[in-house]
């Protein structure tokens, strides 16, 4: 069952949820919603679409109010990023998490998928920035880093070999890792992940990074046989494939800070509206960057390979 509390707000808007992912009887958490404008607010319970738990993804699945009910999710009050693009932040102050989630309508004809870098030399090897300054650079309305990577000059250098698939205009630039997943986009900008990069990308895709492991499958949770909690960068795409969902979780306790686990994203994912998801890489490569402001970096860590999403309304 879930309980609000309606409070008038000055600038802001809190929804106290006392609610079970696995149906106990209670929370160890409480859940705060940032909305900087509304002068108040309000939820109503609804049906809340029940995902596929395998018992073993439930034991990695905490119960506290880390996550969203449905209710929250179709009333919360989404900010307007741009035209096509919202988002939603909120935090759980006893696990010192705070989340950011965004969903980008896919089926925008003015959106254009960005990748950085557009070309790597034949070692592999790039020069990397912030998702800050490719944000800048192109007049991204949001960017998000991608695929894990190496740093064959020391870890202080800015150069990078990534550790996995990436394709640009349809040329694959680095070579698919077979055990993990990755996140790509057709010509028309519709949305796919594959489940292994041994997988052959479509005829069409235009562009296509790799991740770590697939998280959801067809509303189905995958289960993993240890995990941890961290820093996430997750996205996720809706069943038609025109929504994609970006999860950005961060903890706010500096270095020993912990986060959410791999099922855990899964869950909020599917929530959001996702059917099929997966982890691009985390921890402290976690980066997101919103109309050009850093949301989420940790300690000046810059990531590899960059996703941007630009639509003609943030044309220079």
């Amino acid at each position: 069952m879930t309980r609000i509390k309606r409070v008038p707000a000055r600038g802001l808007f809190f929804a106290v949820f006392a609610f079970s992912v696995l149906g106990a009887a209670s929370c160890a958490s409480a859940l705060v919603l940032i909305d900087k404008d509304a002068a108040g607010g309000h939820a109503f319970a609804a049906p809340l679409r029940e995902p596929r738990i395998p018992e073993q993804a439930r034991a990695h699945i905490r119960d506290q109010a880390a996550f969203l009910p449905a209710a929250t999710i179709r009333d919360a009050p989404w900010q307007t990023v741009t035209d096509g693009v919202e988002m939603l932040e909120w935090k759980v102050p006893k696990t010192k998490i705070h989340n950011r989630a965004l969903k980008i309508d896919l089926s925008r004809g003015a959106l254009q998928v960005l990748g950085y870098p557009q070309s790597i030399g034949a070692d592999g090897v790039f020069v990397a920035k912030t998702a800050a300054a490719f944000a800048r650079q192109t007049g991204a309305a949001v960017v998000i880093n991608a695929t894990p990577f190496e740093t064959p000059s020391g870890p202080l250098s800015k150069k990078r070999a990534l550790a996995g698939v990436y394709a640009v205009d349809g040329a694959v630039l680095t070579p698919p890792r077979a055990r993990y997943a990755a996140l790509g986009f057709t010509r028309s900008n519709s949305a796919f992940i594959i489940k292994s990069q041994a997988e052959p990308l479509p005829d069409d895709a235009s562009l296509a990074a790799g991740g770590f492991f697939s998280i959801l499958e067809d509303g189905a949770i995958v289960p993993f046989a240890a995990t941890s909690l961290d820093a996430r960068m997750a996205v996720g795409i809706s069943a038609g494939k025109t929504t994609l969902y970006i999860l950005c979780v961060q903890g706010s306790g500096g270095i020993f800070a912990r986060g959410m686990s791999y099922e855990e994203c899964a869950l909020v994912l599917f929530w959001l509206g996702a059917d099929d998801a997966l982890q691009m890489d985390g921890g402290s490569s976690t980066s997101l960057a919103v109309n050009g402001k850093t949301l989420a970096g940790r300690f000046g860590i810059i990531p590899a390979n960059l996703l941007g999403f630009k639509f003609k309304e943030n044309a220079d």
